[in-house]
Parts: structure tokens; sequence; C-alpha cells
């Protein structure tokens, strides 16, 4: 008499107790006629002749039975899931919750410190003077192009105000400073139409010197001239290099408030870049009396003259003209000596 388990199907040889496969007691076995092994069915002889039932497929179908031989069969797998449970509430006890946020508020303050000191670093008050090395490196990385043997002592982008203190009309609009404010990321210096010839000059206020090289950007935007003014005592006396338009340039001493005082020099270049909209390169080489004009880096015209030694830098506009004149100016630099 042949035997198959009552809860997972498995063939069950006589004298076992159990199940091999899923555990279930011998007892709820079936026979091959469909009964309880201590049943007493007299056997047909159809039923002898029935063939053998195929061999259960365990990849394809799942075990029969009741819900209670069911999960005796799946005892094992639940008590894996319970382990895995248990283990897994251990890990969020109280104790490993009061670590985790113990490591939280360490690494909070971290940033909090960490933040308060570069703000610190930031600011003016403690930053220190510039060593001798230092002042040499930068002089290094910022060489002075017409070799005349200077130190870099100025280095401004001239996109917003700097310790240079350039006159600025935007934060003081008295009318010595109408013409001279920072836009858009440059140095705007301009004048209106004048029924006079005038020159506006735009100065550095915190600035003197008296041998050096000046060299700064400037792109014309209406009118015909513009350049860069130096050695200046007041906004009336100074030295004015500019450039027209039509390729020309012109050293001034200017004497007086009117555009008064008198042409050094001037002449024409084809290194000057001509039309509005260009970009020029001005610089200046002041050694004692002499007075040495470059633009874009070619040398224009040496001059000699002794009437202003020493003063500040700026832009200017005018020629001197009565038009209405407007340019930009970027990274003014100086090297000193």
């Amino acid at each position: 008499m042949d035997l198959t388990c009552g809860a997972c199907g498995a063939p069950i040889a006589r004298g076992m107790v159990n199940c091999p496969f899923c555990g279930a007691s011998v007892k709820y076995a079936i026979t091959k006629a469909g009964t309880l092994p201590y049943e007493y069915v007299p056997e047909t002889k159809e039923q002898q002749k029935e063939p053998d039932p195929p061999e259960p497929r365990w990849d394809l179908e799942g075990p029969a039975g009741n819900s209670h031989s069911y999960y005796r069969a799946m005892r094992s797998i639940f008590e894996r899931w319970a382990a895995l449970e248990r283990r897994r509430r251990v890990g969020r006890s109280p104790l490993g919750c009061a670590v985790t946020g113990v490591l939280f508020v360490i690494f909070a303050a971290s940033c909090a410190i960490f933040s308060l000191v570069s703000s610190q670093a930031r600011l003016p008050g403690v930053v220190t003077a510039p060593s001798a090395s230092d002042i040499t490196a930068t002089a290094t990385a910022n060489p002075d192009p017409y070799n005349a043997g200077g130190l870099l002592a100025l280095d401004n982008l001239l996109d917003e105000n700097s310790n240079a203190a350039w006159m600025n009309y935007t934060s003081d609009t008295r009318p010595i400073n109408q013409g001279c404010d920072f836009q858009d990321g440059s140095y705007d210096t301009s004048k209106d139409a004048r029924q006079t010839p005038a020159i506006r000059a735009c100065l550095a206020n915190e600035t003197n010197f008296s041998n050096f090289a000046y060299q700064i950007e400037m792109q014309n935007l209406q009118g015909q001239s513009g350049g860069l003014v130096f050695r200046a005592s007041t906004p009336e006396h100074f030295y004015y290099f500019y450039i027209n338009v039509d390729g020309s340039y012109a050293l001034w001493l200017n004497t007086g408030a009117v555009a008064q005082g008198r042409m050094l020099t001037q002449g024409k270049s084809q290194f000057i870049r001509t039309g509005d909209h260009r970009l020029n390169i001005l610089a200046v080489v002041v050694d004692g009396p002499t007075l040495k004009l470059y633009d874009n880096y070619a040398l224009l015209a040496a001059v000699l003259d002794r009437t202003y030694s020493s003063g500040k830098i700026g832009t200017a506009v005018g020629s001197p003209d009565t038009l209405a004149t407007e340019c930009l100016f970027n990274n003014a630099k100086v090297w000193s000596w």
C-alpha cells in the first residue's frame, strides 16, 4: 500500500513516522485510494490497473493541504524571518538612538565652529600685512611690461571702488564727483556737452606716485577722446595723456579749472585702435622729468617736463573739447620704484 503525505503530497515509505519533506505525521498520510492508512477499503480490479500518478513537480506546484499543514511546512521560513525581525528591533534600541543623536550634535557643532573661524578670517581687521616674500611673489606674477624695473604697487580691476578711493558720484553726490562712478563692472568717466572746451578728470584720491609705470584699459562709448591722468595735485593740475577715435594722441599739461594749459606733444599712430567701442591699453612711464607715452605696449613718444613731480593717478575724457564724451576703464595697474 503506497502512502502519500496529506500535507505536501510527497511519497512516504512504509515504517516512517513523519514525512521526510515537511515533517507532518504519517497518521495523516493518504493511500493511493484516497483513504487514511487505517481505513480498510477493498481494492477493485479497475483500481489495480490504474497507472501510477506522476511524480510531484516541486518547482511548479505548492504543497497541498489545509492551512494548519501549510504553516507547519513553512515553519522554518517563519522562524528565520522572526529572528531577523528581532535583530532589527535590537539595532533600534534607545541606546543606539542616543549614540546617533550625540554624533549628530558633535557634527553640527564642528560645522558651526568651522564657519565662525572662516568668517573671522575674512574680516578686514584680522588681515595681516604682506611680507617681503609675498610682495616679491606678487611682483614676479605681475612683471612690469615696460621694463622700468618697478614693483607692482596697485592692481585694481575697477569693477568696484577700492582702497585707492576713486572719485565716485554714486556714494558722494558733490559736483566734484559728477561724471565719475562705477557701472556694470567698469569705471565710467563722462562729461556732457559744453559751450566751452573742458576736460573731466576722475582721480584715485588715496594714491601718490613719483616715478612709476601706470597702465589702464579704456573703451570709448561716445565722443572723440579719453585717457589717463597722472601726477595730479588737484582736480585741475595734472598731466593728461589721451587718444582720439581717429588714431591721434596727445599729452596735455592742465594748469587751470577750465582746460587751461598747453600741449606738450601730439601725433598719430597705427597702434591705436580707431573707432568707438574699441579697447586700447594706455600707459605712461614716468621717471623724473622723462614722460613716455604707450598705447597697446607700443612707445608713441617721450617728453621732458618738470612742472609736476608727483601726485595722484586717474582717468579723464575730453581733448579739451565741447562734445559729450563717455569712456569705460578697467584693470588699472601701477609699478613704482
